[in-house]
């Protein structure tokens, strides 16, 4: 359907306005895509990654052979800050 169809009423979208400025001051690039890897964004063989959309978690383990657990909301975000992801899991 793709994010420009979606028409949130208020007080959503004024949530969501303020996160996507949130991440945006934090130097996040936009994509709007559950699909990263198709945008460009590839981790190379044997990284280890913090990706949360299932679809792109697959990709990850399977296709390109880098490592990531499926992450919740906001622990992906707090993986890309602190540059750090939870020792468990497919990064063993």
């Amino acid at each position: 359907m793709g994010c420009s169809r979606i028409r949130l009423e208020e007080p959503q979208r004024g949530m969501a306005r303020r996160m996507m400025e949130a991440y945006r001051k934090l130097g996040c690039e936009q994509s709007w895509t559950c699909a990263p890897y198709q945008a460009g964004h590839r981790p190379t063989l044997g990284s280890d990654v913090a990706w949360g959309e299932s679809n792109a978690v697959v990709f990850c383990n399977s296709v390109l052979g880098a490592r990531t657990n499926r992450y919740g909301d906001f622990l992906d975000i707090a993986c890309a800050i602190t540059g750090r992801a939870p020792d468990y899991g497919l990064h063993r």
